[in-house]
């Protein structure tokens, strides 16, 4: 102990080695590695990997946003034989046993398309006929004879490949023909060249063409057609022709139906074409009055950042929001364009539809069928039994037949044209179902998206108040206002919460109406006339009537002709209230009127935007109309322009 105290450096170090010699193997129970780093710590190159990457892990590497990838694979070239990559087998190839692209082989064609299986050749044994067939070659038994000839004629020998009469032959004597006796006696009344008999009923110039048919029939039956009594003769085509009359006498009462189920045929078509005409309109202006708007609206926007009018990132909100109804909007319209039941509705022609029985076997069979066996029994018993049926039997029968086919065509006819009624009107409800349910969905739903991205929209229009160029925006913030309006106001209606009721004087509200639109009419130069009379008043939902007024006005207006006129009149009763606004503008064609009060309907085309509307007023002002107990009429008048009337309660 002395001599170790006397070394404590010496001491201090065994004593370090020790604890040393105990402590390794506990540290490296717990890690194999310990690393040590002088200097700055290290960076992480790998941040989308679990763990500090110094640097990035083998086959991998940094893309654009800072993160190790594995590359993609190069594409591999399935053609190494064709220049350039080619990632799946080009048309017209495939892979030969070498690896390589080649091009399908073209099949051979067949030569004998009659014989079973492939021919690439003519068989030795065949030759190909005019047809294109392959057929066996005739044999020629005499060469030397113009013409193939399969057997040796007769009376002649083959020797050496030739056929020839041999020397000496004598042809047989030919008996001569004895001329058979005619089974009747030749006529002796004139020179005439024909010697045949004299048929009844018929010219005698065409005797020479009947007698060869008359020579067909057995003489058995000759005989047994001639003993049959004039009587019964002359009776039996009108036995044939009573059946035929009492068949077509069970369809006669349908056929007396027929000019009432053509018109109403008639006019399933024209109710079928105006469906159709909805449902283009219903097409053409939702997207046109939805899509319009909001091209307004980011055009607006668009000019205002083009101008630097306001800062960009100022208006990115209001953006976002305009993109996001634009997305909302374009789900709906798709939809209604993706519509596999609208699109079964098609526009049928009125004008060339027609329901024809002539292709028909029900109208033929029984036609012809009469008049072979008529003519069958003039035959047999007029012609053939030499019975005198007289002209005017003849005609008689001619009449009777004529006559019950023009029953039986109006009668098959009928039944045709009861079959496509049905079949129009079942297709008829089956439109009409499918376009008012299309119609009520975009409603709801264009309802809905409206609603929220207006909201949203007229939080932020506060920024663009400053902007000179957000008149743009406006403009198209202001449609789809209105249009919002008047779906809401539909939902109002529907559901029953507008039920207010106040004292209207009539001739005021219209001049108010009139000052709202002094430019409109002011633009067009229209002499507006307001003969209701002062004083004048009703009781009902101001709000409401107030629209349907301002409606059928803004429709003369608009429909108008330039310096035309609009004239507002009133008539009433003791209960009732008549008020009738006239224009002479272009007017409204009569077979269109029926579609003024649907949804989405124009009396013009959809196609041509020449005016604005959604062709929404109309339909709401009936069901406004209606709500309030009254009716709304339209009328063309001959002279032109339109006359919309409205009835109502006077309270």
């Amino acid at each position: 102990m002395k001599k170790l105290t006397a070394y404590p450096k010496f001491f201090a170090i065994l004593v370090m080695v020790g604890f040393g010699m105990v402590i390794a193997p506990l540290v490296a129970a717990q890690s194999s590695t310990i690393n040590l780093w002088l200097g700055p710590p290290p960076v992480d190159v790998c941040p989308n990997i679990a763990g500090m990457q110094i640097s990035p892990p083998l086959g991998m590497i940094i893309d654009v946003n800072g993160d190790c990838v594995t590359p993609a694979p190069p594409p591999v070239d399935v053609c190494p034989n064709i220049a350039g990559t080619q990632t799946t087998i080009p048309n017209g190839y495939y892979i030969d046993g070498n690896g390589d692209c080649s091009l399908q082989p073209i099949p051979p064609a067949d030569v004998c398309p009659n014989i079973y299986g492939l021919q690439i050749t003519v068989p030795s044994s065949l030759i190909v006929d005019g047809n294109g067939n392959c057929v066996t070659p005739p044999i020629d038994e005499c060469p030397n004879i113009a013409g193939p000839q399969a057997v040796v004629p007769e009376g002649m020998v083959f020797e050496n490949g030739e056929c020839f009469t041999p020397p000496g032959t004598v042809s047989p004597p030919v008996a001569p023909t004895t001329p058979t006796p005619p089974e009747y006696t030749p006529a002796q009344t004139d020179n005439r060249t024909y010697t045949g008999p004299d048929y009844k009923n018929i010219p005698e110039v065409l005797d020479p063409i009947v007698d060869p048919i008359v020579n067909i029939i057995p003489p058995s039956v000759r005989k047994a057609l001639q003993s049959v009594p004039q009587d019964v003769a002359r009776t039996v085509p009108y036995y044939i022709i009573g059946v035929l009359g009492f068949v077509a006498g069970l369809v006669i009462v349908q056929s007396i139906l027929e000019i009432f189920a053509a018109r109403t045929l008639m006019a399933l078509l024209k109710r079928d074409k105006g469906i159709a005409d909805q449902k283009d309109n219903f097409i053409a202006l939702a997207s046109h009055y939805l899509r319009t708007p909001l091209t307004l609206m980011r055009n607006g926007l668009d000019t205002v950042i083009a101008l630097k009018e306001v800062d960009a990132k100022h208006l990115e909100p209001l953006r976002k929001t305009v993109m996001t109804l634009d997305s909302n909007i374009k789900s709906i319209l798709e939809d209604v364009e993706n519509n596999d039941a609208l699109k079964g509705i098609r526009n049928p022609d009125v004008h060339t539809t027609k329901i024809s029985v002539l292709h028909s076997g029900f109208f033929w069979i029984p036609i012809i069928t009469g008049i072979v066996l008529t003519w069958a029994a003039n035959f047999l018993l007029g012609v053939v039994g030499d019975v005198d049926l007289g002209t005017s039997n003849l005609i008689f029968q001619g009449v009777c037949l004529i006559g019950i086919t023009l029953v039986l065509y109006s009668s098959i006819r009928n039944h045709f044209i009861r079959r496509a009624k049905r079949l129009r009107q079942e297709q008829l409800v089956n439109n009409e179902h499918v376009v008012d349910a299309a119609r009520n969905a975009f409603i709801q739903r264009s309802t809905a998206v409206l609603q929220q991205g207006l909201s949203d929209m007229h939080v932020l229009r506060p920024t663009l108040e400053s902007a000179p160029s957000a008149r743009f925006f406006d403009e198209g913030y202001q449609r789809f206002s209105e249009i919002l309006q008047k779906f809401l106001l539909l939902s109002q209606i529907q559901t029953g919460t507008t039920t207010t009721k106040t004292k209207i004087d009539l001739h005021t509200m219209i001049d108010n109406v009139l000052e709202i639109m002094k430019d409109e009419i002011n633009a067009k130069r229209l002499t507006i006339v307001n003969e209701i009379p002062e004083g004048l008043t009703i009781e009902q939902n101001g709000s409401l009537f107030t629209f349907v007024i301002q409606s059928l006005i803004d429709n003369a207006i608009k429909f108008n002709s330039e310096s035309g006129t609009v004239v507002i009149k009133a008539n009433p009763a003791h209960h009732t209230l008549r008020i009738t606004v006239s224009d002479t503008g272009i007017g409204i064609p009569k077979d269109k009127l029926p579609q003024l009060f649907k949804p989405f309907s124009r009396a013009g085309s959809a196609i041509e935007f020449n005016y604005e509307g959604l062709g929404f007023s109309l339909f709401l002002d009936k069901i406004i109309t209606d709500y309030m107990g009254g009716t709304i009429k339209a009328v063309a008048p001959e002279k032109g322009g339109t006359q919309l009337t409205v009835t109502t309660a006077k309270a």
